[in-house]
């Protein structure tokens, strides 16, 4: 439907604070300590270049200091590979990708 333009599809800051605060429920499983808060990215990651938005989720990466990102967008997919030829974790390989932009 969103497609053919009889429907948009749209979000706010607050929907998004919702879905953290609900995967709190008891039937997520998931405790407050295990769910992290929103994060403000402070670094510019610029490392994906076909499609630059997908580059935030690599500075939420960064910020949140995660060591994994789960994905199915082929870009994200294809940084796996940058990631086991460096032989570094996925914190390591973004830091060094920001000094080099930095740098």
């Amino acid at each position: 439907m969103v497609r053919s333009g009889r429907c948009a599809l749209v979000s706010a800051d607050a929907a998004i604070e919702e879905f953290v605060r609900v995967l709190g429920y008891r039937k997520c499983g998931l405790s407050p300590e295990e769910i992290i808060p929103l994060v403000s990215p402070q670094h510019d990651v610029r490392v994906i270049t076909q499609d630059i938005a997908d580059n935030l989720f690599l500075s939420i990466a960064l910020e949140g200091g995660c060591t994994v990102i789960v994905s199915g967008d082929h870009h994200l997919l294809d940084l796996r590979r940058a990631i086991s030829r460096s032989g570094l974790c996925l914190q390591r390989l973004l830091c060094a990708l920001c000094s080099q932009i930095k740098g």
